[in-house]
């Protein structure tokens, strides 16, 4: 997919973390030596629409090199229905019920002494207020060294729409399709040819 295509919905923004530090007794490495460790987030997105979970229709070339030059998880599973529940519950390794606390993953990176870098949306924040104005949303600041909030207008990107799913839309309004899936998907290019105006373009660019 060229990179001035981006699909997007009016609640779904991948995100991107990128978590760098100086090696400690924590990474088992010798004194010195540099490592980084680096997760990506992503928003409302089924492992079967993945092609390396056997999904046949979908093009995630970038996905399919990650997954064959590392390990694929054929038993992880979602601790909530929504974004809101999952993202604290796999940040900080308790479900989402539970009323313990415990550190997040970039609380525990901190506490041997490595840089947290926030990029683009990791905890869960409002879509699309946060982004058009850069905000840090329901954030946990003491998670982070570092944050970098995306400020763009995604949805409102001047260029051209197709909805890929009005099939959906026109269920729920009838009223046969009470619990179906809400999402708006849409299709858009951008005016600018290197998709420099987009969420995802910015976060990427900012991590790398």
């Amino acid at each position: 997919m060229p990179m001035n295509r981006s699909r997007i919905s009016k609640a779904l923004i991948c995100a991107l973390t990128l978590a760098t530090f100086a090696a400690t007794s924590w990474a088992r490495e010798p004194a010195g030596k540099v490592k980084n460790v680096l997760l990506i987030m992503s928003d409302d997105l089924k492992a079967s629409v993945l092609p390396v979970y056997g999904n046949t229709v979908c093009r995630t070339p970038n996905i399919d090199r990650l997954a064959k030059s590392g390990m694929v998880f054929e038993r992880a599973y979602c601790q909530g229905l929504a974004c809101s529940p999952s993202r604290p519950s796999m940040l900080r390794s308790i479900y989402p019920k539970s009323k313990a606390t415990a550190p997040t993953i970039g609380e525990h990176l901190q506490q041997y002494g490595m840089h947290t870098a926030r990029v683009g949306k990791i905890f869960h924040m409002p879509v699309p207020h946060a982004q058009l104005d850069g905000s840090n949303g329901r954030d946990v600041a003491e998670c982070w060294t570092e944050r970098y909030n995306t400020k763009s207008a995604e949805t409102f990107t001047p260029g051209l729409y197709r909805l890929l799913n009005s099939n959906i839309v026109t269920r729920k309004i009838e009223g046969r399709d009470a619990k179906g899936p809400n999402r708006m998907w849409a299709t858009v290019e951008s005016d600018k040819e290197d998709g420099s105006d987009q969420a995802d373009y910015m976060v990427a660019t900012k991590a790398v």
